[in-house]
């Protein structure tokens, strides 16, 4: 594709999250894509996905998802030092977090608590055979593991100890969940193990993540021209499937609208949502489970979750970025 024209480019990001906040901000700046040919279809009345947020002073406020941040997020901290803060234009997101986090390090002193008393975690409580466990999964190899569970890896008492309990509250991990999907965190966040009893290391902004980070990307990108179209849902995607290529022909609309794809158009989308399919209780009502019915992600994903990481065609470039299975 590079012989195609930025400047005549039209780009189509489905949902508003983080990746696709992302991929609008180095489209415009380093791509050369015009920023009123991007549009973001999002399909709720508020932007950020999982960095969403809702509510007010009077009923509350609630904030489905938050990332854990450290200093080692190279990428994502890069991509905040070009956002300017809204409380300070002349400041970057990224300088005024890291500013707010010189002022306030992270030192949790009631990291798990029973019958409602603080419980003393300065030992993990790991057994020396349990610590030969972490260590040996860090070394083998991803596909060794197939689709073992973490259940299948560690025995019982490793989950009693006080390691798994801040272990799963910190990363939402059961007992059921991917060997290799742990094994990815461990690698990753291996060099805060030693704080994570006090969230050592881990870094917040200043407000909660919408005000901080999605509220100033979103103003960055409109002010370039971005186009946010709220309340447009894509729920199907035509493709024109050859022997060497698929190419994406038409984007269906929830409302029954349709926008046809040209020579020079590019859809970039995600498969799920950490976040989907969530529900609010409250003191009278509790959360209802939903299920892939009432779910706003793709229910036809699993057709080609397996087989695409990446289309490029001559006429339309569609990269799919594989997140969350539905």
């Amino acid at each position: 594709t590079n012989n195609q024209n930025p400047q005549t480019a039209n780009v189509y990001l489905i949902g508003s999250g983080i990746a696709s906040l992302a991929s609008a901000v180095y489209l415009e700046k380093d791509a050369g894509v015009p920023g009123q040919n991007i549009h973001i279809l999002e399909k709720d009345k508020i932007a950020g996905g999982a960095l969403d947020g809702a509510g007010n002073a009077e009923k509350g406020f609630v904030v489905r998802g938050g990332r854990m941040h450290e200093m080692h997020y190279e990428c994502y901290w890069e991509l905040l030092s070009h956002i300017p803060s809204l409380e300070d234009p002349e400041v970057s997101v990224r300088d005024e977090s890291y500013e707010f986090n010189e002022r306030f390090v992270s030192n949790g002193q009631a990291r798990l608590l029973k019958a409602g008393k603080k419980i003393d975690v300065s030992s993990y409580g790991l057994s020396f055979s349990q610590q030969a466990d972490f260590l040996k999964l860090t070394y083998v190899s991803e596909k060794s593991l197939g689709n073992k569970r973490i259940e299948d890896w560690f025995d019982h008492d490793f989950f009693e100890t006080n390691f798994w309990y801040i272990w799963t509250s910190m990363f939402a991990f059961q007992k059921w969940s991917s060997l290799a999907e742990m094994r990815r965190y461990m690698k990753r966040f291996i060099h805060l193990v030693d704080g994570l009893y006090k969230l050592g290391g881990v870094m917040r902004t200043k407000y909660n993540q919408y005000d901080s980070v999605v509220r100033p990307m979103r103003g960055y990108l409109e002010e370039k021209g971005v186009q946010f179209e709220m309340d447009r849902e894509v729920v199907d995607i035509d493709f024109d499937i050859s022997a060497d290529r698929k190419t994406a022909t038409i984007l269906h609309m929830k409302d029954k609208s349709e926008i046809l794809l040209g020579e020079n158009d590019y859809v970039f989308f995600t498969n799920g949502s950490i976040t989907e399919s969530t529900d609010n209780g409250s003191w009278d009502r509790p959360a209802k489970l939903k299920g892939i019915a009432e779910s706003g992600s793709w229910k036809y994903v699993r057709i080609m979750m397996h087989s695409i990481i990446l289309y490029t065609a001559s006429l339309t470039e569609v990269i799919c970025i594989i997140t969350t299975a539905v």
